[in-house]
């Protein structure tokens, strides 16, 4: 990427851009690339073609390292794409561009923006206006990845349109055959469905091997696995998780934050809670990188084991600040940090605010399936424990009772 740069002198056209503008700025740079090849050996490549490579590299480097979670590569790649914006979304290198930059936001926390810039984009490709030099395969490539990313994000709220979408893709490659099971796999591993999780989950995985995308699954499947680990309680799938995520950082130092955060998580589960907050103490994840709101409910739930519920409520409310309604739909980022602010107000003595809360979070995530309401549920009942208020405590048992049965999970 780096030497693909240097040859297409876009230095040049990040330079000359402030006095050029972007478009004139990049003929600049490109025109500049034609001249240092005249009279050169003509197995040098054409300056489209170097163009292409260039594409070609981000693109697919982007791919990589928003699967393993590495937010200072897809910032180089969107940095490497970032001339060509002057191109406009009508042209297809302007608009391969923009993809890539939506792609690279699943690393964001800003997730409804991204969701609604993805969704954006597949609307472009299928009914938008005709996008220059996009050939239909290419199209239904970058169409197929712009899906498994709505897909996905959709599985971050619980929405069955993964389902929709898995359906969708399936028939487009092997490839989005493969992701379509990673999305039903996913989904019904959050709504409790373990059997039909992990039929899918297998099929992915078989799919994998025989499109030779292996490396797909050995980063993406223990990363799934820390949370289906943390909706269950499974504790022995956290430390398998735990250990596949530590062995795998120790080969992609980007998924070294993510080893921690389900380190961390297995401890939580086997009861060590102050090894368990000491861990994510460490944890720098910057506040705008996805998985810290998680995180952070990690940490809290931590410190309301240990009765250190104003440390875990001034967590809570730093990770919270500023999240919108649409933001707090994404229940796999943002519902553990809320039910643990709930339970620290409890802890506090705040016991009208902390009922409020857990009666609002049963309304917003009403339809998000049984483990987001009994993750509340079960809040519920440690809080109204905790303000021994037992005949409250009776009614949320009730509610969990109900809602675990149907599930392989009770």
């Amino acid at each position: 990427l780096d030497a693909l740069e240097q040859v297409l002198h876009f230095d040049r056209a990040r330079s000359l851009r402030p006095v050029l503008g972007g478009k004139l700025a990049l003929l600049a740079a490109l025109a500049s690339t034609r001249l240092a090849h005249m009279g050169v050996a003509q197995r040098m490549p054409k300056t489209q073609d170097l163009l292409r490579m260039l594409i070609g590299v981000a693109v697919a480097l982007n791919a990589v390292a928003t699967s393993c979670t590495d937010v200072a590569l897809t910032e180089r790649c969107v940095r490497a794409l970032e001339p060509l914006a002057a191109l406009g979304d009508e042209h297809i290198a302007g608009f391969v561009r923009r993809c890539t930059l939506a792609v690279a936001a699943l690393l964001r926390e800003d997730h409804s923006a991204t969701l609604r810039e993805l969704e954006t984009l597949a609307t472009l490709m299928q009914s938008g206006p005709p996008i220059r030099n996009f050939p239909a395969h290419l199209k239904s490539e970058f169409l197929g990845g712009c899906l498994f990313s709505i897909g996905l994000m959709q599985g971050w709220r619980h929405d069955a349109q993964t389902l929709a979408i898995a359906d969708r893709i399936q028939s487009f490659s092997p490839m989005h055959a493969m992701n379509a099971d990673y999305l039903r796999a996913g989904y019904h591993a959050r709504m409790g469905q373990m059997s039909l999780a992990a039929g899918f989950r297998q099929r992915a995985e078989t799919r994998a091997l025989q499109v030779g995308a292996a490396w797909q699954v050995v980063t993406l499947a223990p990363i799934e696995a820390q949370f289906a680990a943390l909706w269950t309680h499974d504790v022995r799938l956290a430390k398998h998780a735990s250990a596949e995520l530590e062995r795998l950082s120790l080969q992609i130092p980007a998924l070294h934050r993510e080893a921690l955060r389900s380190r961390a998580l297995f401890l939580l589960l086997s009861g060590r809670y102050a090894a368990a907050a000491d861990e994510l103490s460490r944890d720098a994840g910057s506040r705008e990188h996805t998985g810290c709101a998680r995180a952070t409910g990690l940490r809290a739930r931590a410190h309301n084991r240990l009765g250190e519920y104003a440390q875990a409520r001034q967590l809570c409310q730093v990770a919270l600040e500023g999240r919108s309604e649409s933001e707090l739909s994404f229940v796999v980022m943002y519902l553990h940090v809320q039910v643990e602010l709930a339970l620290a107000e409890a802890g506090l003595g705040a016991r009208e605010p902390a009922r409020q809360r857990i009666a609002a979070l049963l309304e917003r995530y009403a339809a998000a399936g049984p483990l987001a309401l009994g993750m509340v549920h079960e809040t519920a009942v440690r809080m109204e424990l905790l303000l021994q208020d037992l005949e409250r405590c009776k009614q949320h048992l009730s509610a969990l009772r109900e809602l675990y049965l149907p599930t392989q999970l009770s």
